[in-house]
């Protein structure tokens, strides 16, 4: 991870192009580069994600701290953070709502860390520079006006606190939210609204102006000019190689706040896990105590009632969690449990109530756009269990005029880095061959899971126009073969 100057052959012009060939690359691949190489491409990496980043990282400290110094401190702290915890970041997607808390907890170090400079500075009868220790009050009142806007950020339901922090602070539109998120475009612009009214509400609660604090929340400084950029993304390899401090690499206060904002990040989870453990130890007592007198009274025993036995008994073996796609709110666009693609130009993705196999609804695909790239796909995240070395994936497709559609499963390794293999596929598989049309069918396959995967997703996939639904979704462990996907 440590980053070694270009040479070589490779020479300036090379180096110059790999910076320009990262800049485009989503979150998850840029932190994989960064967390898996040892070269100049870690660097551009994260200095990529820094520039991407890093104008909401900097209006946050800046909001918080007011003194340019400070904030520049805790902007960097922030990112040194990022670079530690890479390799254990759970949702890559979603980096900038994770990188606003951590902005956040720098900027509240930074500022106890300064108080606790000018304290000493008093104590040893040292006189502390008046421009810095002195702040107006229209200042003081607009840091205030800035730490309770983001208190009430912070106190909001997660669904809306995270669209807010993407459309609001980092500026994305409604479409690259979506994207982000998983979501429908419509339910992010829905979303983002009632934020913005609870926000609202919560603030005028608290006596401050909505449109002051509107304000704040569109302050994003310009940072990619700046030297700023690349002293954070030099800083970041060796930080993460635990190299706290030493003369051109990290400043010792900018690595004190980092290793505060990591520490109480650690207590955080801990103290969370030890509250699950209190919580799970009460419900046993108080189940325990419940169970004590009826012991005593010894009631006359009820006949047990029979237990319905599943239509499909695989089903019950599935680690997928509503493979049938029946339950989900009436009015919602997905199923419970499944996440929806990326909006893509000729591609409608539907959960749809009128056609199923046995149940009522299905996934459907239809892709009129002629081209296979971009790919759309539903998708369900699966955790990576016990030690079976194959998944075998099966649901029942349903095709109308499909040129290409996949059962698809992916893996994440514990770097931070995606592969996948199809299981199944649907379509016409040679050229010449005409699009496949059919009513119900099974299709399955057997896939290898990678040495070091975390996690698995499930996900169905149309590749080329057509129509296609999905139903019946079946994933198991499994000792089982792999299989060939393309074999008749």
């Amino acid at each position: 991870m440590a980053w070694t100057p270009a040479s070589g052959p490779k020479g300036e012009l090379g180096v110059l192009w790999d910076a320009g060939a990262v800049a485009g690359l989503p979150d998850e691949q840029l932190l994989a580069r960064f967390v898996s190489q040892r070269d100049a491409a870690a660097q551009f990496a994260f200095e990529a994600l820094v520039r991407r980043y890093g104008p909401m990282v900097l209006g946050v400290c800046r909001g918080t701290l007011g003194d340019p110094h400070a904030a520049d401190d805790a902007f960097q702290a922030t990112f040194l953070v990022l670079a530690r915890k890479a390799p254990s970041l759970r949702e890559p997607a979603l980096l900038g709502p994770w990188l606003y808390g951590v902005a956040l907890r720098a900027a509240r170090k930074a500022r106890a860390q300064r108080a606790r400079r000018h304290r000493l500075e008093q104590s040893a009868a040292v006189t502390p520079d008046l421009r810095e220790a002195a702040t107006p009050d229209r200042d003081l009142a607009r840091h205030e006006e800035a730490e309770a806007l983001h208190q009430e950020i912070g106190r909001l339901p997660d669904r809306y606190r995270s669209v807010l922090i993407l459309c609001e602070l980092e500026g994305l539109t409604h479409a690259e939210a979506a994207c982000q998120l998983g979501w429908p475009v419509g339910t992010v612009g829905v979303r983002l609204m009632r934020a913005r009214a609870l926000l609202r509400d919560r603030l005028t609660r608290r006596r401050m102006a909505p449109t002051a604090c509107a304000t704040l929340l569109l302050h994003r400084p310009e940072v990619a000019a700046t030297s700023l950029v690349a002293q954070t993304a030099r800083a970041a390899s060796s930080f993460a190689l635990g190299i706290a401090s030493s003369p051109g690499v990290v400043s010792a206060p900018i690595a004190a706040i980092a290793e505060g904002v990591i520490r109480t990040m650690a207590t955080k989870k801990t103290v969370l896990a030890g509250a699950a453990l209190v919580v799970s130890g009460l419900i046993a007592t108080g189940a325990a105590a419940l169970a004590v007198p009826a012991q005593r009274e010894r009631p006359e025993p009820v006949k047990p009632r029979a237990v319905q036995k599943p239509q499909d008994a695989r089903a019950t073996r599935s680690v997928l969690s509503n493979g049938g796609f029946e339950r989900g709110e009436p009015d919602a666009a997905t199923p419970e449990g499944w996440n929806l693609g990326a909006p893509i130009p000729g591609v409608e993705l539907a959960w749809d109530r009128t056609v199923a196999h046995e149940g009522r609804a299905s996934l459907h695909l239809r892709k009129t756009a002629e081209r296979y790239f971009p790919i759309a796909q539903w998708s369900q995240d699966v955790a990576r269990t016990g030690t079976a070395p194959r998944l075998k994936l099966s649901a029942f497709a349903k095709a109308e005029k499909v040129t290409k559609a996949i059962l698809d499963v992916q893996f994440l390794d514990k770097k931070g880095a995606w592969s996948h293999a199809w299981a199944a596929y649907i379509g016409a598989k040679d050229a010449g061959d005409s699009p496949v049309t059919h009513d119900w069918k099974p299709y399955q396959g057997v896939v290898e899971i990678p040495d070091g995967t975390a996690k698995l997703r499930v996900a169905v996939q149309i590749y080329g126009p057509g129509d296609i639904w999905f139903d019946d979704l079946v994933a198991e462990y499994t000792d089982a073969p792999a299989t060939d996907p393309l074999s008749p």
